[in-house]
């Protein structure tokens, strides 16, 4: 099954080990058996942001930040050590 997905409407995509789930605006989320490496490569320079190993954001729906996570939309979405000064960086240029 291929399902065509409008990015604007996906919030946020969360890791299961080899699956990946689809937070949307307006729907169920979705499960695909797809890494979040290969997601995260085909959304490079489409504002989607990788804040944690299991955790990849779009960037258009950040409604506050603190130095720990980032709230997309009612939930907080943790901000990974190893990703928190690229993070960070980026919201530095978001709060202009």
């Amino acid at each position: 099954v291929i399902s065509k997905i409008n990015t604007d409407a996906v919030l946020y995509i969360e890791s299961l080990k080899d699956y990946i789930k689809i937070f949307l605006l307006n729907d169920k989320p979705i499960t695909f058996k797809y890494k979040i490496g290969d997601i995260e490569m085909e959304l490079v320079n489409k504002n989607f942001l990788r804040v944690h190993r299991s955790f990849l954001i779009n960037t258009n729906h950040i409604v506050a930040f603190t130095n720990q996570e980032i709230e997309v939309k009612g939930t907080e979405i943790p901000i990974g050590a190893s990703y928190k000064d690229a993070v960070m960086r980026f919201l530095e240029t978001f709060k202009k």
